[in-house]
């Protein structure tokens, strides 16, 4: 709740005490990457989420996670490979399909981003208003990722801002001056 609001130093302490209460469950430890990923502390992030899948090889959350940094940090092949580990293990977890999507258009290979993008498309609708604008954004509907962007930021006025600034799935809208705006850029 605390990431969701935005007070990722609360965030932090809530993630690190699940961790000193049960070191071996790796649900805090995903929720510990996805904060530091927030913050661009992308080597803790990659840290927590390697944690994560070594405590429970299992569960998707981490592997998307490592998809998301990835991303962030240019690393589009490794990006790939993280979002199809997600997928092999929850074909409904929509973020890593749209991310796959993302990748695809990214390394040009249209076909496979094509056909991503139709299995993105039937899991989109009960992701969050900045999910949903992440995805419309690399389908390149920039007018309906600008509005839901504009939603987002409505509830989460002091996160989205920050996290859409640098997130890769706005490259291709970024240089939109509405975008920019939005933003604060």
């Amino acid at each position: 709740m605390y990431r969701d609001l935005g007070r990722t130093e609360e965030a932090l302490a809530a993630f690190q005490r699940a961790i000193e209460l049960d070191p071996k469950y790796a649900t805090p430890h995903n929720g510990l990457g996805s904060v530091y990923g927030d913050l661009g502390r992308y080597d803790d992030a990659l840290a927590a989420f390697q944690r994560a899948i070594d405590l429970d090889p299992k569960f998707a959350y981490p592997h998307n996670g490592l998809g998301h940094v990835y991303r962030d940090l240019g690393r589009t092949e490794e990006a790939l490979a993280a979002y199809q580990r997600a997928i092999e293990l929850d074909s409904k977890l929509a973020t890593a399909q749209f991310g796959l999507a993302a990748c695809y258009r990214k390394l040009n290979r249209e076909a496979e981003y094509a056909a991503q993008i139709k299995v993105a498309r039937e899991l989109i609708a009960k992701e969050n208003e900045y999910n949903r604008a992440c995805f419309e954004s690399i389908c390149g509907n920039v007018d309906e990722a600008l509005e839901l962007l504009r939603q987002a930021i409505a509830r989460r006025p002091k996160l989205v801002p920050q996290m859409a600034r640098r997130d890769p799935d706005f490259d291709f809208i970024r240089d939109d001056p509405r975008f920019k705006a939005l933003v604060g850029e």
